[in-house]
C-alpha cells in the first residue's frame, strides 16, 4: 500500500477485499497519522511512573493538557483565578482594553485550528473557541508575569505571586514542563498587539522582546545568549533548551573536550564542585554558617582532647 494512502482511501477499498480483511481495513481507516510539526507532547508513562511530580504542574496549568477539562487538578484551581487577574492587569496596560482584548481574541481564534492545534502531538478535544480561550488567558498571564518580574521593585505590594518566593520557584518549574506549554507564536502575537496598544506609563516595555523577558524570568539574562538565541522557538521550554545549549557552548563545553577528560573526571572541576556544594549546604545563611562552625569546633576540641589524653598516658 502506498505511503500516501489516506484513511478515507483505505475505507473506500473494502469492495475488493475478502470478508476476513474488512475488520482490519476498518481499524486501519481509524488510525490517524503522526502530526507533522507537533512540538508539545505527553510525557511517556515509563518516565512519569518514575516520578509523577516531576512532570506535573505544581500550581498552574498552561495549555490544554492540564486545563479545567482534565481530572485531578484541584490543586490548580486557585491559580486559575490569578491567571484571570493577571489578564486584567495586562489589559489595563493598554489605552483601550476592550479593543485590545477583542483584537487579540480574533487573532488567536484564527490561529486556533490552523497553527495551535497542530502544535500538540495528540488530538485536543476542545471546540475552537475553547482552545482559543485557553491560549488567550494563558498567554496574557505569562506575559504579565514576565512584565512584572522584569520591573522588579515596581511590583505592587499586593501582588499575589511575585512577593512569594516559593510561588516564583514553582512557576519556573511549571512553565518549563513539556506538557505545560502553549505555542510561542501565541506569546509573540499577543506581545506585538500589546506593544501597539500600550499607554504612556507602560512604554518602557517596548525595550524588550518576549525572548528577553522569558530569559530574564529564568535567570538566563546573558547578552551572548540573547543575541544568539533563535526567535523561532516552538514554546518556552524550547527557548530554554536552545539557551542552555548556547550557554554551554559559550563556556567552552563540547564533546571533544569531554573525551579528553580522564576517567574519574577533571580533578580541578571536581574540587570546585565540592567547594560549591559546601557553600550551598553549609554556608548559604548566617545560621548554617554558625552551625557549621560549631560542628567544626566540636570536632577540633574532640581531636585535641584525644591528643592530650594520649600524651598524658604516654607520660
Amino acid at each position: 500500500m502506498a505511503a500516501t494512502t489516506s484513511s478515507s482511501e483505505i475505507q473506500s477499498e473494502t469492495s475488493d477485499l475478502p470478508d476476513w480483511m474488512v475488520p482490519i481495513n476498518n481499524r486501519l481507516a481509524t488510525i490517524k497519522k503522526w502530526r507533522k510539526g507537533s512540538s508539545i507532547h505527553r510525557v511517556p508513562n515509563q518516565l512519569r511512573k518514575v516520578d509523577e511530580e516531576a512532570y506535573s504542574p505544581r500550581i498552574v496549568s498552561i495549555g490544554p493538557f492540564h486545563s479545567s477539562t482534565t481530572k485531578d487538578r484541584d490543586h490548580l484551581l486557585a491559580m486559575d483565578e490569578l491567571k484571570l487577574l493577571y489578564t486584567v492587569y495586562l489589559v489595563h496596560r493598554t489605552t483601550d482594553g476592550k479593543k485590545f482584548l477583542c483584537q487579540c481574541g480574533k487573532a488567536i481564534f484564527k490561529l486556533a485550528d490552523a497553527r495551535v492545534r497542530p502544535s500538540y502531538a495528540e488530538d485536543i478535544k476542545l471546540e475552537r473557541g475553547e482552545l482559543a480561550e485557553i491560549m488567550l488567558v494563558d498567554g496574557c498571564f505569562i506575559l504579565e508575569l514576565f512584565f512584572r518580574y522584569r520591573n522588579g521593585s515596581a511590583v505592587p505590594v499586593e501582588d499575589p505571586i511575585l512577593h512569594n518566593d516559593w510561588m516564583v520557584r514553582d512557576l519556573r518549574h511549571d512553565l518549563a514542563l513539556l506538557e505545560n506549554q502553549i505555542p510561542f507564536l501565541i506569546l509573540q502575537d499577543l506581545f506585538e498587539n500589546i506593544v501597539r496598544s500600550l499607554d504612556e506609563e507602560n512604554k518602557l516595555i517596548n525595550r524588550y522582546s518576549v525572548t528577553d523577558l522569558a530569559l530574564y524570568f529564568f535567570d538566563l539574562n546573558q547578552e551572548a545568549i540573547k543575541k544568539s538565541c533563535s526567535q523561532d522557538a516552538s514554546h518556552v521550554l524550547d527557548l530554554l533548551h536552545h539557551s542552555y545549549v548556547l550557554m554551554l557552548e559559550s563556556e567552552g563545553s563540547n564533546p571533544t573536550h569531554d573525551h579528553r577528560v580522564p576517567v574519574g573526571g577533571d580533578p580541578t572541576a571536581r574540587d570546585a564542585r565540592y567547594i560549591e556544594e559546601l557553600k550551598r549546604k553549609y554556608l548559604s545563611s548566617p545560621w548554617t554558617v554558625i552551625a557549621f562552625m560549631a560542628a567544626f569546633a566540636g570536632l577540633f576540641l574532640t581531636a585535641l582532647q584525644t591528643y592530650y589524653a594520649a600524651r598524658s598516658e604516654g607520660a
